[in-house]
């Protein structure tokens, strides 16, 4: 009982510093010394583990692996890579509606805070065709950016859950990989349900819209990388041929990069850092960047708030391991009557939903469900898969969300109708989830 009082006094005074818009990092920190005061921990211990958290080799890696990625991201958008997958995109995919999916879902592909921003108003330009509601074009652009937080091994959230959970990162994605494809599923509905099967052009703007891609991709965007200005060009019918050869090989050169850290990751079992380091490396060599310009990449990249992040979170969860309550709240829980499931349920939604952060629900709330996900000696892959997509449900209904907020205030759509529109696919994919979880772990009624 007691450990559970500690923890939600943690949990609580968390949520008032995030609230306050505290730094994540700080906030982890402050709850893990007021974790380790509560147990009764010292300044010696509390500074023992703080030390240990820093120079941990996972501690270590977390931070290398999410350094690189804000590098190879920064990197990605100085070579034109994502204009140029924009481009692509708008030639190949003839149908406008799965372009607009697919906007945001490519920029999805690199996690960055308040990304949606990014994608917001390419989605207004293919929507623009179409009678749609400001909070329709809210959703989709919200909603179908973030379909692959289950999935791509870059997005720290999943980093950060494969070193809470002590389990190889292909059996998690494995695992969580449903999670993606029942969000792009669900989605679909209140996106485009209503909207018209064809593309509702003029002969005039069709040329337009090809026209896009007619042009050296390069001219995407005018020097002040302004996106509202993009795809304005004229394309004589002719060249098509031409424009589609263009951007299959645009496509393919901007996914690149993510297909090799996926192959690096999923198939040859490398560590994400050192994978992300080595494309990272051969975009320098292939960009034929100078000491001086590479220097600069990194200046521009690098954040510490990244690294006071990680080991804010790891300091936190290895508070909690010492404190020895972990192992103890799952089995009160579970004694009080409290199916399993609900428990791996509630405890990641509220965190996720609490705080808008998806890296929040793997650094806070599955610390707190370990002793239930290992109820069998080691982590049940299919029982962290049903706890993530909670914490993923949880961030995505989240009004904290940095995303949904840019969003809303991009489109001046109404906050509680794009909310309203979120819940019927949310919970979707929870119930699909939970389905899925029962007929991987044979669960019974009793369990």
């Amino acid at each position: 009982m007691w450990d559970l009082i500690r923890l939600i006094v943690v949990c609580v005074l968390m949520v008032i510093l995030l609230r306050r818009q505290v730094n994540l990092g700080l906030v982890m920190v402050v709850a893990a010394i007021s974790l380790g005061v509560m147990y009764g921990m010292g300044p010696v211990k509390i500074g023992t583990i703080a030390v240990h958290s820093i120079v941990a080799r996972d501690s270590v890696n977390l931070v290398l692996a999410l350094i690189f990625i804000a590098f190879l991201e920064h990197a990605m958008r100085r070579a034109g890579m994502m204009q140029k997958m924009v481009r692509a995109l708008r030639v190949l995919i003839r149908d406008p509606r799965i372009t607009m999916a697919a906007l945001p879902a490519f920029l999805g592909l690199l996690p960055s805070a308040g990304g949606a921003r990014f994608s917001a108003p390419l989605v207004a330009q293919v929507m623009a065709e179409f009678e749609a509601t400001p909070e329709r074009k809210a959703f989709i652009n919200y909603w179908y950016r973030h379909v692959w937080e289950c999935l791509i091994p870059i997005y720290p959230s999943l980093i950060v859950a494969v070193q809470i959970l002590d389990i190889p990162l292909d059996r998690l994605l494995t695992a969580t990989a449903p999670i993606s494809l029942f969000a792009i599923l669900s989605g679909i509905v209140p996106a485009f349900g209503g909207l018209p099967l064809e593309r509702q052009l003029s002969s005039s703007g069709a040329g337009q819209l090809a026209g896009s891609a007619a042009q050296p991709l390069g001219h995407l965007y005018k020097a002040n990388n302004s996106i509202d200005d993009a795809a304005n060009s004229h394309l004589d019918a002719s060249d098509c041929t031409g424009a589609r050869n263009r951007a299959l090989a645009d496509a393919a050169y901007s996914l690149a990069p993510v297909i090799a850290i996926v192959a690096g990751v999923m198939l040859l079992k490398l560590s994400v850092a050192l994978t992300v380091g080595a494309v990272f490396l051969v975009m320098l060599v292939a960009g034929r960047y100078t000491i001086g310009e590479t220097w600069r990449l990194v200046k521009e990249a690098f954040s510490l708030n990244i690294v006071f992040l990680v080991y804010g979170v790891m300091f936190f969860r290895d508070v909690m391991v010492a404190s020895g309550g972990l192992e103890r709240i799952s089995p009160f829980l579970v004694g009080a009557g409290i199916p399993p499931l609900v428990i791996l349920f509630a405890l990641p939604f509220l965190v996720g939903f609490s705080t808008g952060l998806p890296i929040s629900v793997s650094g806070v709330a599955l610390p707190l469900i370990l002793g239930i996900l290992r109820s069998s000696g080691s982590v049940d892959p299919a029982l962290a898969a049903f706890a993530y997509a909670s914490g993923f449900v949880g961030t995505i209904l989240s009004p904290a969300h940095l995303c949904l907020i840019l969003t809303i205030d991009y489109f001046k759509a109404q906050f509680a109708r794009v909310q309203n529109m979120l819940w019927l696919p949310a919970i979707a994919i929870q119930v699909a989830t939970l389905i899925l979880t029962l007929v991987r772990t044979g669960l019974t009624g009793a369990r």
